[in-house]
């Protein structure tokens, strides 16, 4: 049904809705998605990991994700819109909507997420940062829906998001930025840096990655990588900020993230 001409996937419906009230389309077909057993529920993998169904929503998950691993995208989820938005959306309409502003996308980035496709065909198993290729944009293939988002182990990570934006709470963000990493003693090792609104899609900085890892966390050493991410941004200016604006932001909360990262109590993974 879905590889029919006009059809589109009916998960949340936060943002199909707004788009159909401000461009109405007559051979758009809706398909809902709510009746098919099991997109709803979080289930624990053999190996730890987490499958993330895709009719979980927001809220759901920035109220039961309390694991320390999980911390980003548990914050990311709270940080998104307002209550009533956040009990709607869900994580599959959040991954296939695929906004370079997007709250969910750069903590599910920074915990190495792969991402669950499925058609009457087959079904797929894709990284994330793979499947994004543009605003809006998925690497998908005609019929495919997310079924799923799965998430590798992460025990003994530790992981915090940042965003800025005009009016707290009720924005889609000017910049943001997700880390993950892990502490062997004193040094970062797996270091995972992500970032929203500053590209045409969310994306991982190499930059501050490579800065980060085996590194103590000092300032020195965080001054650097916020400086490594900054030149990884690709912003653009736009009516909400300007490009230079942007890079400035991801600065800024790069070395407020990882300054509140030092200040925990460390854990070995």
């Amino acid at each position: 049904m879905l590889s029919a001409p006009g059809a589109l996937a009916l998960a949340g419906g936060t943002d199909i809705t707004v788009m159909l009230r401000r461009k109405p389309m007559d051979d758009v077909m809706l398909v809902n998605l709510k009746k098919i057993p099991g997109l709803d529920s979080i289930q624990k993998l053999e190996d730890g990991g987490l499958r993330l169904g895709a009719l979980v929503t927001v809220g759901h998950m920035g109220r039961v994700l309390t694991a320390p691993e999980h911390a980003v995208l548990r914050i990311a989820c709270n940080s998104l819109g307002t209550p009533a938005v956040r009990n709607l959306a869900t994580l599959g309409g959040n991954v296939g909507r695929a906004s370079p502003a997007s709250d969910v996308i750069p903590a599910l980035l920074s915990l190495d997420a792969v991402v669950i496709l499925e058609s009457a065909r087959e079904s797929r198993r894709v990284p994330l940062g793979q499947l994004l290729q543009g605003p809006g944009r998925l690497d998908s293939r005609p019929g495919e829906f997310i079924t799923a988002v799965e998430l590798p182990p992460h025990a003994g990570r530790v992981g915090a998001y940042w965003k800025a934006g005009r009016i707290r709470g009720a924005d889609c963000a000017l910049a943001g930025v997700g880390v993950s990493f892990c502490w062997d003693g004193d040094a970062v090792t797996e270091p995972r840096v992500a970032m929203t609104s500053v590209g045409p899609t969310c994306l991982r900085s190499a930059g501050a990655e490579n800065v980060l890892r085996g590194a103590r966390l000092d300032e020195e050493t965080i001054r650097a990588a916020a400086e490594a991410a900054a030149r990884d941004a690709r912003p653009i200016t736009d009516l909400r900020a300007s490009a230079a604006y942007r890079k400035e932001l991801v600065r800024g909360l790069l070395t407020k993230t990882l300054r509140s990262l030092a200040a925990q109590e460390r854990r070995s993974c």
